[in-house]
């Protein structure tokens, strides 16, 4: 099984040693590497190029800069995994997180993988973790049950680099990253991913580490907040509950 890992890189050259050979140093190596450079102006697209030439797996795309979501997407276009990883390019990895996905993957064969995550912050200190509610192969009808509540309380169901996705349901569904939204892209994809999937294993390791207020990071850009746009994504969690038949009361009350 081959697994393609896509990251976006935008002025990280802070943290981009880091997250790359946490890549480059999985027990598993049947995958490929694919860095969208998006526009970097800082030494970036060096450092990335040299993990290039070091080792064949990693692919390097140069873009003009147009956002995170437009470099997933290319990232997505350019994939030829079973399938996908996002990861960013500020968080790393432990070690055996592909070996464990993919064990998973080959005896449930199911269309995502949800693992826990960590957050630390810049001097490599816990400070939270995030696990799935579940454990194993879980109903979809059971997982649609309390979707709005889990959301709401840990967001862990929007996170889009926890997720192991099985790319035909990507390539099948036409599954972008919307280019207009800046904030919560991820969930606004997730919420098209769950759509479309009929298996999910839930897993309550913990494999990817998740690097708290990082510099450049769209979490502490001044950006405006876009509220109609971010109430329009709450409408689509809602429009997507409805099409699950899990518009209950639980989930119709926080939605609403």
């Amino acid at each position: 099984m081959k697994v393609s890992i896509i990251i976006p890189v935008y002025n990280k050259q802070k943290y981009l040693k880091k997250s790359i050979q946490s890549i480059l140093e999985q027990t598993y190596d049947n995958f490929e590497l694919i860095i969208v450079n998006d526009g970097s102006t800082d030494n970036s697209s060096e450092i990335c190029h040299d993990f290039q030439k070091t080792d064949q797996r990693v692919r390097v795309i140069d873009i003009e800069n147009n956002g995170v979501s437009n470099a997933r997407n290319v990232g997505i276009s350019n994939a030829n995994g079973d399938y996908i990883q996002f990861i960013d390019a500020d968080d790393y990895t432990a070690n055996n997180m592909l070996e464990n996905l993919v064990n998973i993957a080959n005896i449930y064969n199911p269309d995502v993988i949800v693992n826990g995550i960590e957050k630390i912050n810049e001097k490599n200190e816990s400070v939270g973790k995030i696990l799935p509610t579940f454990d194993g192969m879980t109903d979809i009808d059971k997982f649609m049950e309390n979707f709005a509540k889990v959301q709401k309380q840990t967001g862990i169901y929007g996170y889009v680099h926890n997720k192991f996705i099985r790319k035909s349901i990507i390539d099948n569904n036409n599954l972008l990253f919307d280019k207009d939204i800046w904030l919560a892209e991820d969930l606004d994809f997730c919420l098209d991913l769950y759509r479309n999937i009929s298996s999910i294993y839930f897993c309550k390791d913990i494999y990817y580490y998740y690097l708290q207020e990082a510099e450049n990071s769209s979490t502490t850009s001044n950006k405006k907040h876009d509220y109609l746009q971010q109430g329009e994504i709450i409408l689509k969690e809602k429009e997507m509950l409805d099409y699950k038949n899990a518009l209950n009361n639980n989930n119709l009350g926080i939605v609403n």
